[in-house]
């Protein structure tokens, strides 16, 4: 499949998952979205992202693009084990994420697993974008000083 294929196929099928998501959830367009379509990506909140991780996505979005996007991946020639391993790792992240956001306890977690998971995410896709997120986080470091 070609990229300007590939490009076309997620493009068609975000929007498609867009609108899907939008009548589940009663919601609309966000005002800054439909003032500069541009922002329409920026808009869609974490929990969007985080279910295209799903088993429904395998064959549509998965086999066909979305797995190019981690070329560093242990497996990049195995869409399947790709999703499943974001799968696992982004619902842990939205988890942890929304108990943050609703400022519940996280003392119990493990946060230095957490905390490699993400930067393990960024290396999948970027292992440059991961030596500069490793040395710029202070996460390790605070870590260190939680009682």
């Amino acid at each position: 499949m070609s990229t300007t294929s590939r490009e076309n196929l997620v493009k068609r099928l975000t929007q498609e998952r867009l609108g899907s998501y939008l009548a589940e959830t009663g919601g609309s367009v966000p005002a800054a979205a439909r003032k500069h379509h541009t922002k329409v990506i920026t808009e869609l909140s974490f929990g969007f992202w985080r279910h295209l991780c799903g088993t429904p996505y395998l064959t549509t979005l998965w086999v066909p693009a979305l797995a190019a996007a981690f070329p560093h991946h242990p497996a990049p020639a195995n869409p399947n084990r790709i999703r499943a391993d974001m799968d696992d790792r982004m619902q842990r992240l939205h988890y942890l994420r929304n108990r943050i956001a609703h400022h519940e306890p996280i003392h119990q977690r493990n946060l230095e697993r957490e905390h490699a998971e993400m930067l393990e995410i960024i290396r999948w896709i970027c292992p440059d974008s991961h030596t500069w997120a490793e040395s710029a986080s202070r996460t390790p470091e605070i870590l260190l000083e939680r009682p």
